[in-house]
């Protein structure tokens, strides 16, 4: 009896082992998996931050394109805040009022308007954000060097979500030689 009961024992013991291996094996299999998937993870974040510092390189070089189409541009470019104040000119635009780009910002863009044509700007301003399209009109503009400037305006508004401005762009074209032509054939023909 005792031999058959110490087989017993003896099976016990040697299926616990088995189990236990079995256990143990399934413990390393998971563990590894982990570490394979977290490898996995690691890898997939490694190839993701790649993709962005690309696509972050690719915006970089988009942006300098696009800063020197508007900065370099053949007509002026304004950006006014709600109240007129000039926020943000390119280098013609600048050109185009006489001024420097550390003081032109501080201004309002109907200070360069000769005041006979104030009320015409102001109004061009109520009209396009009341009916949200861009208005166009010629106006003259007083230069530093005291010469007048015909001046192309073409205002658009940048509204909220109530519909009121919040800014202006607006371009500027210097239309003082058509101008002057168009006067000069004027008083020839008459």
């Amino acid at each position: 009896m005792e031999a058959s009961s110490h087989s017993n024992f003896s099976q016990q013991l040697e299926r616990l082992r088995e189990q236990a291996k079995a256990r143990l094996t399934q413990a390393q299999s998971a563990q590894e998996n982990k570490e394979s998937s977290l490898d996995d993870v690691v890898d997939e974040l490694q190839l993701q931050q790649t993709a962005l510092e690309i696509q972050y390189e690719q915006l970089q070089q988009l942006y300098q394109e696009y800063w020197n189409l508007y900065e370099f541009a053949p007509c002026g470019y304004i950006t006014l805040n709600e109240k007129g104040i000039i926020q943000r000119i390119n280098r013609k635009g600048i050109a185009l009022l006489g001024a420097t780009h550390e003081t032109v910002t501080q201004f309002r863009l109907s200070q360069f308007i000769i005041p006979e044509h104030q009320s015409y700007f102001f109004t061009a301003l109520q009209e396009a954000q009341q009916h949200l399209e861009t208005q166009s009109l010629e106006l003259q503009f007083l230069h530093p060097n005291n010469a007048y400037l015909w001046i192309h305006l073409d205002i658009q508004p940048q509204t909220n979500h109530d519909k009121q401005a919040q800014q202006w762009h607006i371009t500027l074209t210097d239309v003082t030689a058509e101008k002057e032509a168009d006067e000069k054939k004027h008083t020839v023909c008459n």
